[in-house]
């Protein structure tokens, strides 16, 4: 009898790494005073996809981080007050908006497999670069 075992091509790998990868985790514990909306995102390529963030500290800055496989924290966008917003390090395919103080919504413009990632949103009550 043949061994007909099945061993998923470099192509296929990528996509359901892909489909799968590009979730977002709940930023603290139960308590937390941030929460990350929608919890978790699936998508297809070419579609621009909002991730939404709202605290209810107070804080005047906020940040959107996204973390690859590298493990490394790479910060795409912050906010020092409503309407103020700039570009980190990893900003390219992504775009911020930042109406009132509570909510910093991040927007990837053309989702592509580069962007596959965690995302996290943080906020703290004053900047410490």
């Amino acid at each position: 009898q043949e061994d007909m075992r099945f061993c998923p091509g470099p192509e296929m790998v990528s996509r359901l790494f892909f489909w799968l990868a590009l979730c977002l985790l709940w930023a603290g514990n139960l308590d937390a005073r941030i929460t990350q909306s929608p919890r978790y995102k699936v998508v297809g390529t070419e579609k621009n996809v909002t991730l939404n963030c709202h605290q209810t500290n107070n804080h005047g800055v906020m940040y959107w981080y996204r973390q690859d496989l590298s493990h490394e924290l790479t910060l795409i966008y912050y906010s020092v007050g409503a309407g103020i917003t700039a570009k980190g390090d990893g900003a390219d395919g992504y775009s911020v908006s930042r109406s009132n103080t509570k909510n910093f919504a991040l927007t990837l413009e053309s989702e592509t497999p580069s962007q596959t990632s965690v995302y996290f949103c943080a906020s703290s009550e004053s900047t410490a670069f």
